[in-house]
C-alpha cells in the first residue's frame, strides 16, 4: 500500500509534492502576488533597460534594467500586498455584518408562545 492511500482518500498523496509541480506553481501558491510580481517586474525591467539604451547608448543598460527590474517587482509586490490586506479586512466586515444581521433577524422573529391566560397576567 503506497503512502497516502485511505479509503476516504481521492488521490494518493505523495511525500514530496514539490517535485510534481514546476517552481512556478508552487510559489504561486505560497505567496498570491509572486508571479504577477515577477511578470510586471520582467516588463518593467525591459521597457526601462530599453528606453535608457535608445535615450543615451550607454553600455550599462544591464544595470538599468536590473533596477528596473527590483523596482517594478516590489512596487508590485507591495501593492498587491496592501490590496489582498484590504480585501481580506473587508471580507471579514461583511461576514461579520452578515452574522450580526442573522442574529438579530432570529431575535425578532422569536415570539415566545403563551399557553395559558395566567401566563398573561404575570
Amino acid at each position: 500500500e503506497m503512502a497516502g492511500e485511505e479509503e476516504g482518500d481521492p488521490e494518493p498523496r505523495q511525500e514530496n509534492d514539490l517535485t510534481l509541480c514546476s517552481w512556478g506553481s508552487w510559489m504561486s501558491r505560497t505567496s498570491p502576488c509572486a508571479r504577477e510580481s515577477i511578470l510586471y517586474g520582467a516588463g518593467g525591467s525591459l521597457a526601462v533597460g530599453l528606453l535608457h539604451f535608445l535615450a543615451t547608448s550607454d553600455k550599462e543598460v544591464l544595470d538599468v534594467g536590473f533596477a528596473g527590474f527590483m523596482i517594478t517587482t516590489l512596487g508590485f509586490w507591495f501593492y498587491c500586498r496592501m490590496n489582498n490586506a484590504t480585501r481580506v479586512v473587508q471580507q471579514r466586515y461583511i461576514q461579520e455584518g452578515l452574522r450580526n444581521k442573522v442574529v438579530m433577524k432570529g431575535l425578532r422573529s422569536f415570539r415566545p408562545v403563551v399557553t395559558s391566560a395566567h401566563s398573561l397576567k404575570d
